[in-house]
C-alpha cells in the first residue's frame, strides 16, 4: 500500500484494511451489501484482496492511476474473486484506468465487485479495458454513488472474452450531479459480451448521458440492458440514453433493452436503440474510390466504434485503445 504526501492511498485492499480499518469499515460493502445481488454476495464470501484507492478532500491527483487485473492460467482452471474500493472525497479529482487481461491460455473465471464513492464536487474519470482469453469468463458488478455537483465519467471497452457480463449501477444522490456512462462491445465469433446499466436519479437537477455501442461478428453475441430511473422528487432531471448495434452476418446476435422509469413530471429524458448492418451505399461509395471491400468494411466499422473511443477522458490513452480496437476489428 502506497501513501503520497497529500494523503492519497492506493494499492492492496487487504493491506489497507490492516493499516486503516476504520476507513475501510466506513465504506466496504456499503453499496454492494445494500443493493447487491447473488454475484455480489458470492464475491463477498470469497474475496481476499483487490484494489484500493482513496483520495482525500480537495486533492487533485496529477497522473492517472493504473489498476491491473492479470489472469494467468495454463494447466488448471483459475477462479478469482477480486474486490475493489475507490473513495473520492469532497472536491477531489482523479483518473483511473482499469486493465482486465488474460496472460495465459487456460480457463479462468473472474468474479469482481467494485464500490465507488464520489463526494460532493469531486471529478472522477474511469476507463476500463477488458481483453480476456477465449477460455476466460468475467462477471462483475460495479456500484457507485454521487453527491452534490459531482461528475463521474466511466468508459468501458470490451475487446475479447468468452463471456463478459458487466453490471453497473449508479445512484445520483445529490443535486447537480452529472454522470457519463459509455461502453463499446466488440463481439467476435464465439464471444458473448453483456452490459447492463442502471442509472438512478434520486435527487433533483441531475444529468446523465449514456452511449453504448456493439459490433457483433458471425457467431458473436452482444447484449445491452439499460435502465434509467427517475424518482418522484428528482425534478428537472435530464437523462439521455442511446444504444447502437452493428451486425456483421446472419449468425450475429444483438439484444437491446433500453428502459425509462419516470415518476417525476418535470424532466427531459430520452432513450433509443438501433440494430443494423453495414451501409451498402457507404461501402459502394468507398469501393468507387479505390478501397478494397475488406478495407471499406474495416473503415466503416472503425468509424462506428470510434464514436465511443473518442469520448475517452484520459489523455494519451485514446491512441492505444484505437490500435487495440482496430486489431480486433481486423479479426472480425
Amino acid at each position: 500500500l502506497t501513501e503520497t504526501p497529500e494523503g492519497v492511498l492506493y494499492g492492496s485492499l487487504a493491506a489497507a484494511a490492516v493499516r486503516y480499518p476504520d476507513l475501510i469499515g466506513r465504506y466496504y460493502n456499503r453499496l454492494s451489501g445494500e443493493h447487491g445481488d447473488a454475484l455480489s454476495a458470492l464475491n463477498t464470501v470469497f474475496a481476499q484482496d483487490g484494489a484500493f484507492v482513496y483520495v482525500p478532500r480537495g486533492v487533485r491527483v496529477a497522473r492517472p492511476l493504473l489498476v491491473t487485473f492479470a489472469h494467468y492460467s495454463e494447466d488448471e482452471a483459475l477462479r478469482c474473486f477480486a474486490r475493489s474500493l475507490f473513495v473520492f472525497e469532497r472536491d477531489s479529482e482523479a483518473q483511473l484506468v482499469i486493465d482486465d487481461r488474460s496472460e495465459g491460455d487456460g480457463a479462468a473465471l473472474d468474479c469482481q465487485v467494485r464500490e465507488l464513492f464520489v463526494g460532493s464536487g469531486a471529478r472522477v474519470e474511469l476507463v476500463e479495458l477488458l481483453r480476456l482469453g477465449d477460455r476466460s469468463t468475467l462477471v462483475s458488478s460495479s456500484f457507485a454513488e454521487q453527491w452534490e455537483s459531482s461528475r463521474l465519467h466511466t468508459l468501458s471497452v470490451a475487446l475479447d472474452g468468452r463471456l463478459v457480463r458487466s453490471n453497473q449501477q449508479v445512484r445520483l444522490l445529490g443535486s447537480g450531479a452529472e454522470n457519463h456512462t459509455n461502453a463499446l462491445m466488440l463481439c467476435g465469433a464465439g464471444e458473448h459480451i453483456d452490459f447492463n446499466t442502471s442509472l438512478e436519479h434520486v435527487a433533483a437537477d441531475c444529468t446523465s448521458y449514456e452511449l453504448v455501442k456493439a459490433i457483433a461478428a458471425d457467431g458473436g453475441t452482444g447484449v445491452f440492458g439499460g435502465r434509467i430511473y427517475v424518482a418522484q422528487d428528482a425534478q428537472r432531471t435530464q437523462a439521455y440514453q442511446q444504444n447502437n448495434n452493428l451486425l456483421l452476418g446472419d449468425a450475429a446476435h444483438v439484444y437491446s433493452k433500453p428502459q425509462l422509469e419516470i415518476y417525476a413530471d418535470n424532466v427531459k429524458c430520452s432513450h433509443g436503440a438501433t440494430v443494423g448492418r453495414l451501409s451498402a451505399e457507404a461501402l459502394y461509395y468507398m469501393r468507387q474510390r479505390g478501397l478494397s471491400d475488406r478495407d471499406a468494411r474495416r473503415l466503416q466499422m472503425f468509424g462506428f466504434a470510434n464514436q465511443v473511443i473518442e469520448k475517452i477522458p484520459v489523455e494519451g490513452l485514446t491512441g492505444t485503445i484505437e490500435e487495440l480496437a482496430a486489431a480486433k476489428i481486423d479479426r472480425m
